[in-house]
């Protein structure tokens, strides 16, 4: 096989989109594992309890979050992982498309 494993990328103010639900299907027929990242949290977004829901009922998987947004859109400071209980926070660049500091 060409993948063992898959990752989904989902917009958080888009959640699942067709590409998306493809994705899924191939994954689903080949039995291969399939991680989930949710980006654009720094931007207006769905809730985080709205895509985990939207996973749930479309695809029937459970959902169970590593990293949990702390805000979002411009509210967004950082992120939780919830396996080592470490905040990641993040200063917003000055400069537009430069990267944010950790």
């Amino acid at each position: 096989a060409a993948a063992d494993n898959a990752v989904m990328l989902l917009d958080a103010a888009k959640g699942l989109e067709p590409q998306t639900r493809k994705l899924f299907e191939v994954c689903r027929m080949r039995g291969l594992p399939l991680f989930t990242f949710v980006n654009k949290m720094d931007r207006p977004a769905l809730t985080p309890y709205d895509i985990m829901d939207q996973i749930e009922e479309e695809f029937g998987l459970e959902t169970h979050p590593i990293l949990w947004p702390i805000g979002d859109g411009d509210r967004f400071k950082g992120v939780l992982d919830r396996l080592t209980d470490i905040v990641h926070l993040y200063q917003k660049p000055v400069k537009r498309g430069a990267k944010a500091e950790v």
